[in-house]
């Protein structure tokens, strides 16, 4: 009798592990097909795997200040505050949503390395944007990426002005580079 309802419960066992490998499966497919748009339908910047990360830059905006900027993004049942964040003089802030999904790398995105560049070779970094939480924003964590999947808004604080923006980040073997444009 024990025995039989050890090789029963060896059955049930196997039958959940099956079932949850379904079950994932068809949540990765699920997610790699959502990737393949924007948040708002439209298309995306770039949609890459390097380096064993998937980074999708979904969209990026440029603003000289920044307040209530959740309802000019769609974000729906966000309370509206009085916060309002100001570039420095003769700057913009230039905001990069990115979704980025570990898939087997060794590597660990620091944030420091993360650059973005204009036309006249001016190169910025990513700023402390804490204060994206306060515009009811999605902010990407602020620390390394070690693991699993990462989505929110990343800023720069660039020059007014610069044009032809590129996004790169310096993996070991290849580098990530993408030039930030409107597919409009």
């Amino acid at each position: 009798m024990k025995k039989r309802n050890l090789i029963l419960t060896a059955c049930m066992m196997g039958c959940l592990i099956l079932g949850s490998y379904g079950s994932i499966e068809a949540a990765e497919k699920e997610t790699t097909e959502v990737s393949q748009e924007a948040a708002d339908g439209s298309e995306v910047i770039a949609d890459e795997t390097i380096a064993g990360w998937h980074i999708v830059v979904e969209e990026f905006r440029v603003d000289k200040s920044l307040e209530n900027i959740s309802v000019d993004l769609g974000y729906t049942g966000v309370e509206t505050s009085d916060f309002k964040k100001e570039a420095e003089e003769g700057k913009v802030f230039c905001l990069v949503k990115l979704v980025m999904e570990k898939e087997g790398s060794k590597e660990v995105i620091d944030w420091e390395k993360m650059k973005l560049t204009d036309k006249e070779e001016n190169e910025y970094a990513r700023i402390e944007d804490a204060f994206l939480t306060d515009l009811g924003m999605m902010r990407m964590p602020g620390t390394s990426l070690n693991f699993g999947s990462n989505e929110g808004w990343i800023v720069f604080e660039i020059n007014e002005g610069a044009e032809e923006l590129t996004l790169s980040y310096p993996f070991e073997a290849e580098e990530f580079s993408k030039e930030l444009t409107d597919e409009e």
